[in-house]
């Protein structure tokens, strides 16, 4: 493991915050994004690269992530603990993966300092995060189109009109609310 800060991204999507984490960790330290999903992890490399970003990818599950015990400085869900029945169970290995002293969500597991913002993102053509669910939705185009009931064609037809809408010059988007929350493991 590379020494000095460490973080980890849990549930982190395509890139998630990883680009945050990377470009303010840089050299001096280690940043992972874990999720189970194939899918989606194969698209992270080539994103990262894409971006100069040292960034390691793993497949596993937030309950059992298989990394080492307190070797993070901060370990960071975005919005995995809305999508899951067994939050306690992701909070845990959360918590076991933290280094004491580093960063993490939640006051209910025994976290000092815990902090609380809310925030909501207003995108515009050319941001990342504007197109971001629609790229989300294309990895697991086959999922949709099977849970909605909808043909191949139309999920097309659909993602195509939303992503000419959306570089439309002035289209705004505002992100939903994203509710953060941090403490610390007691020393």
């Amino acid at each position: 493991m590379k020494p000095g800060i460490a973080a980890v991204d849990v549930g982190c999507g395509v890139l998630g915050v990883l680009h945050l984490l990377a470009e303010r960790i840089g050299t001096r330290g280690r940043v992972v994004g874990l999720d189970r999903e194939p899918r989606i992890l194969e698209a992270g490399p080539g994103l990262a690269e894409q971006r100069g970003l040292d960034v390691e990818f793993v497949e596993a599950d937030a309950t059992a992530s298989g990394l080492p015990a307190d070797a993070y400085d901060l370990v960071h869900a975005r919005t995995l603990l809305l999508k899951v029945s067994n939050p306690q169970e992701i909070l845990a290995e959360m918590i076991r993966i933290a280094r004491p002293g580093g960063l993490r969500a939640l006051r209910d597991m025994g976290l000092e300092g815990v902090r609380v913002r809310a925030t909501a993102r207003v995108t515009q053509v050319g941001d990342f995060n504007q197109t971001f669910l629609l790229t989300i939705a294309g990895l697991v185009r086959d999922v949709i189109i099977q849970g909605a009931n909808i043909t191949s064609d139309e999920f097309d037809f659909h993602s195509t009109a939303l992503r000419t809408h959306l570089a439309t010059p002035g289209t705004l988007t505002c992100q939903p609310l994203m509710w953060q929350a941090w403490g610390q493991v007691p020393a």
